[in-house]
């Protein structure tokens, strides 16, 4: 705790120094000199509550059972959304399993290669919904961030799927395949623009409220391919459905090239428009 104070204080310190300044390049020289302040205080702090909680499970005489220590204060550097920080950690060893790790990082959810942390992948991946990955890769990140990097945190962070096969094929002599974007929440409650792909036998009603029968969802990336995405439904619909008794798969969704493309993937396909853009364009089909 005296350490943070002391980081306080050398924060006020700093900020009454940049006030008395004359200054030359206005508010944007102001903010950027504050920005710099806050964020070498930000790294400092998370290395202290890091340094802490390290302590912590090193204490932690359950947990202490199965893990011995093999040797300590093993530096980790990983690129925030504040600078890159470096901590120190002990690296144990399971006297059970064999199995070397470092608690702290399993903690903390880090990876043992991984080098750019969750609040910049995050960052990264928002960013990508309205830029090239290039551009998210350079203006997204402390430090600029190859574009390839950009494009695999994309797809791990959106693609999601419940679009699976329970084994037993049905026979429905018509399907529905709806399509759009729309926005999830992360877990740090940011929302993201995706593709959402929905899959079901049309509505049924045993209640006063219509629902969707035997429906299944598939979200994936805004930036993602395509093709990818459609043989990812097709593959689900050959595995669910008596394809050979189909006689119609309605395609539904706006104009948009990417859900058109799910005509050359879907068998015996008709591509609809859906209700808004039919009530938008007086016209229900291509």
């Amino acid at each position: 705790m005296k350490s943070i104070q002391r980081i306080v204080a050398n924060i006020m310190c700093q900020l009454t120094q940049i006030s008395s300044k004359n200054r030359t390049y206005g508010l944007k020289g102001m903010a950027r000199e504050i920005q710099a302040v806050v964020n070498e205080a930000a790294l400092n702090t998370m290395e202290i509550m890091l340094a802490e909680i390290d302590e912590e499970l090193y204490q932690d005489k359950e947990l202490r059972k199965q893990w011995e220590v093999v040797r300590k204060d093993d530096p980790k550097t990983l690129m925030t959304c504040v600078g890159e920080l470096t901590y120190k950690r002990r690296y144990y060893r399971n006297k059970d399993t064999g199995e070397y790790g470092y608690l702290l990082d399993d903690w903390l959810g880090v990876t043992p290669h991984q080098q750019i942390g969750e609040d910049v992948r995050e960052d990264l991946v928002l960013s990508a919904v309205n830029v090239s990955y290039q551009k998210s890769g350079k203006q997204s990140a402390p430090k600029p961030v190859d574009k390839s990097s950009v494009a695999n945190y994309v797809g791990d962070v959106e693609a999601q799927s419940t679009m699976q096969s329970d084994g037993k094929k049905r026979i429905c002599r018509e399907l529905y395949v709806e399509a759009d974007e729309d926005h999830v929440e992360l877990q740090t409650g940011k929302n993201i623009q995706v593709r959402l792909v929905y899959v079901h036998d049309g509505n049924v009603s045993d209640t006063k409220r219509m629902r969707l029968k035997h429906v299944r969802y598939l979200t994936w990336p805004i930036g993602g391919d395509s093709d990818d995405m459609w043989e990812a439904v097709a593959t689900y619909i050959e595995g669910q459905y008596e394809t050979d008794k189909l006689e119609k798969i309605w395609l539904t969704g706006d104009g948009a090239e990417w859900i058109d493309k799910g005509e050359e993937w879907l068998v015996k396909c008709r591509r609809m428009l859906d209700r808004y853009h039919v009530n938008k364009d007086g016209d229900t089909r291509y």
